[in-house]
């Protein structure tokens, strides 16, 4: 789980570390005002945009199932738009 707070790319996983896919990720505004995201599952070539600039009101979650992707060739990253956020993701995967 990783809790981003400033306006920023954050790589949440990166491709070749092991084994496995993702199968769901969860981003949940704990801010008092909007949030702004995108997220892509990226080969370093092409970005799989999963959401972009994507506008979460306070206290809202976005939750994406089924997204299976092998994190040997790719990476998943997120990208806060505003400069005062408080977003916490949270990522499953199997092995």
């Amino acid at each position: 789980m990783q809790n981003i707070t400033s306006a920023t790319t954050t790589t949440l996983i990166e491709k070749e570390i092991g084994t496995g896919t993702v199968g769901s990720v969860r981003v949940t505004n704990n801010h008092s005002g909007d949030s702004q995201i995108s997220m892509w599952i990226t080969d370093d070539t092409t970005d799989f945009y999963l959401a972009k600039n994507l506008v979460m009101p306070t206290a809202t979650a976005f939750v994406l199932e089924g997204i299976y992707f092998d994190i040997d060739f790719n990476s998943l990253k997120i990208q806060t738009h505003s400069a005062t956020t408080d977003v916490m993701v949270q990522v499953g995967y199997t092995k």
